[in-house]
């Protein structure tokens, strides 16, 4: 697995940049099945910190109870982590709410976690319709857990863990 190691107070561009020139390299490489990994580096500068007003922006690394779960999921929606003390593992199981993303029709036939059977489909769609609706691939509004191994598995709330009072933010 290859690691793209970017700074955090990187912008935008420079991360885009960093992912499409790992990305590119695979390719070039014959790897094209080959996993990224990307690894954020150093800390929030002041100025960044202060700019930290959107949605999915996290400057806190501190650890606090949160209690209920409707408390870690106001921090899982702002880009926040959470896990249950009851899962024994000490936050080494925790869960994530994925960022929304919108790929365009270029960039589906590029993303390695979508079956090429998949973007085929999602191509016709585009082709067959007659307005810009189908014009991309949205993702939205998905929580996932991160195991201690850091494989990441799709995750809903059981009843226990809606109603449990042990919850953890970080």
């Amino acid at each position: 697995m290859d690691i793209i190691k970017i700074d955090v107070n990187a912008t935008d561009q420079e991360i885009e940049e960093a992912v499409e020139t790992a990305l590119f390299q695979n390719i070039v490489l014959d790897r094209p099945y080959q996993p990224l990994m990307v690894e954020f580096t150093g800390k929030l500068n002041k100025k960044e910190e202060e700019k930290c007003d959107k949605p999915n922006c996290k400057v806190s690394e501190s650890k606090h109870d949160a209690n209920s779960f409707a408390s870690a999921l106001e921090a899982v929606q702002n880009g926040g982590m959470a896990y249950r003390k009851s899962w024994k593992t000490n936050g080494k199981h925790f869960i994530f709410s994925q960022i929304p993303t919108k790929l365009d029709m270029n960039s589906i036939t590029t993303a390695r976690s979508i079956p090429v059977e998949v973007q085929a489909e999602i191509f016709n769609r585009y082709l067959e319709s007659e307005t810009d609706s189908h014009d991309s691939l949205s993702f939205s509004n998905q929580m996932s857990m991160v195991h201690p191994n850091n494989e990441v598995y799709a995750w809903q709330p059981s009843n226990a863990d809606l109603f449990a009072t042990d919850w953890v933010v970080f």
